[in-house]
């Protein structure tokens, strides 16, 4: 409809219009909720994540997200409780993943890493001897 003090003067020939303006991708603050597995000690910083359990920070309404990538690695490789396990390389996945942006491909969780077992020591040999009434024996 028209308005102002001149609108009675006119009639429109129609009452629709069209025109075009860009929809930009929302900004997600934060990947949340993925953890990593605890595991035994071998040697290495690699950590196996789950993130079936992610929450994103800034999603809006039912848009469906997943995490699409993520890395976990460890601070370092040895045994200790709660240590950070550092996540990168995070991208997005899901039927809405193009409607939205991360401010960060990086988040943070923690884990455990428990002492490995030795089940037997070999290669441990004992000296001959010449008898002296004791049963100690030189080991190398």
């Amino acid at each position: 409809t028209l308005g102002g003090t001149d609108a009675g003067n006119y009639t429109l020939a129609s009452n629709t219009a069209s025109t075009t303006a860009n929809i930009t991708p929302a900004q997600l603050t934060a990947i949340t909720g993925i953890t990593a597995a605890n595991k035994v000690y071998d040697t290495t910083t690699a950590a196996t994540l789950t993130t079936g359990g992610a929450g994103f920070t800034g999603k809006l309404g039912s848009d469906v997200l997943t995490v699409a990538t993520a890395t976990g690695n460890f601070s370092d490789k040895n045994v200790a409780n709660g240590k950070t396990v550092s996540i990168t390389g995070l991208t997005l996945g899901g039927t809405d993943a193009g409607n939205y942006t991360l401010a960060s491909n990086t988040a943070s969780t923690t884990a455990n890493i428990t002492p490995a077992s030795i089940s037997a020591i070999t290669g441990i040999t004992a000296a001959n001897k010449v008898y002296d009434t004791t049963t100690a024996a030189t080991l190398s």
